[in-house]
């Protein structure tokens, strides 16, 4: 009996789409985008610059579709923006299911600990916009030793998306 209750939820388990991950140049300029007092520690999630900057010009919304905030209001809190220019290598993709260590469009697959869906990730590799409940930009995970070492620049949250 525990063999077809094993059975029957993984015909119910829905896989990622990993095909429509987008393969990352060498090096590229990531994000992390947090509340101003948070404090980096260990693996930090991290999205393409130029993905969050697409987002649009309203801090609230942006928020909002990087899954850190349900309400598309501009926060009561201050957030900032801490922009990395990386190498692939330092990054890992946050997909439920994926050995860790295999390659999914040129990034290798986050730990399990680091690929659990979350109510701002899908663990298919993408932040929720908590506005649709749908996939939004791809997200990585990274170690704030790797991403700082060629030094980062952080930016005030309204300025980085208002352009302000």
């Amino acid at each position: 009996m525990s063999v077809l209750i094993a059975l029957i939820g993984l015909a119910l388990a829905t896989p990622c789409e990993v095909e429509g991950l987008t393969r990352p140049e060498e090096t590229l300029s990531v994000a992390w985008v947090s509340p101003l007092g948070k404090r980096a520690r260990g693996w930090i999630r991290v999205a393409r610059t130029s993905d969050i900057a697409s987002l649009g010009d309203e801090l609230g919304r942006t928020l909002q579709a990087l899954g850190l905030r349900r309400s598309e209001r501009d926060p009561g809190r201050r957030y900032k923006v801490v922009i990395f220019d990386v190498v692939s290598d330092d990054l890992c993709r946050p997909v439920e299911g994926v050995q860790e260590g295999q390659v999914i469009a040129g990034v290798r697959a986050c730990t399990e600990r680091l690929a659990k869906p979350s109510s701002s990730d899908d663990a298919c590799g993408h932040a929720i916009d908590r506005e649709t409940d749908r996939p939004s930009v791809e997200v990585f995970h990274a170690r704030w030793r790797d991403l700082a070492r060629e030094g980062f620049c952080v930016l005030p949250a309204e300025r980085f998306v208002g352009g302000r």
